[in-house]
């Protein structure tokens, strides 16, 4: 009995780790706790001082990823937004995304005025956070904007 106990509550702490956004149009589900699945999913990294959130779909190739670089040597439950004071031409400044066909090969970072990425973090808890994120990219071979909105990231592990 204390063998199906122990086993019971081992699944009961396990927390599925949701990561989904929209982008011009397309939702895309990246969902996965990276920390246990290596190649995909979605990580929180801290390092004293800056944290960054990222995320891989799990049939990505290498261009397909969504980083953000989170001003904060460690989260709290607010928000933490990014917009370049001036333009600059390093494609890949802050914040940057590639999504999978048909958008291959095209990376979209924030590094152009009105480009912007926010990060809202609603609940910490045991390890694991849960927020939402909204961002405009440019991108970086000139094709129009991406728009991220809807995003949401749940039971999303913070590692140090």
């Amino acid at each position: 009995m204390a063998c199906c106990a122990l086993i019971y509550l081992t699944n009961w702490t396990n927390k599925p780790t949701e990561f989904r956004f929209t982008a011009n149009g397309t939702v895309y589900y990246w969902n996965g706790n990276k920390e246990e699945l290596k190649f995909y999913g979605s990580i929180i990294g801290c390092n004293g001082s800056s944290c960054s959130l990222t995320a891989e779909p799990g049939n990505g190739g290498i261009y397909q990823l969504i980083a953000f670089n989170i001003h904060t040597p460690s989260l709290s439950e607010t928000s933490y937004t990014y917009t370049p004071a001036v333009a600059t031409t390093s494609n890949l400044t802050n914040d940057f995304c590639g999504l999978p066909a048909p958008n291959n090969n095209e990376m979209y970072s924030d590094f152009e005025i009105g480009d912007f990425a926010t990060i809202t973090i609603s609940k910490l808890h045991d390890g694991y956070a849960d927020g939402i994120f909204p961002a405009t990219f440019s991108a970086s071979g000139g094709s129009p904007k991406l728009n991220i909105t809807d995003g949401v990231l749940k039971n999303v592990k913070i590692v140090n």
